[in-house]
């Protein structure tokens, strides 16, 4: 069963991580999911957000 009726379009949402525009399948983008997988988080000096940081 699918998650969405036929013919749904999610609609266009900005990304979580990086606030870029897109149409994701999750909350991240794809390049934000990837970072995230491999760095741990922090919060961020300049904006205060918890983020994966390098």
């Amino acid at each position: 069963m699918s998650r969405y009726p036929k013919g749904y379009r999610k609609p266009t949402d900005s990304c979580d991580g990086c606030l870029a525009w897109g149409d994701f399948s999750g909350r991240l983008c794809p390049a934000c999911y990837m970072f995230g997988r491999s760095h741990g988080t922090a919060a961020c000096a300049s904006c205060r957000r918890v983020q994966p940081l390098k």
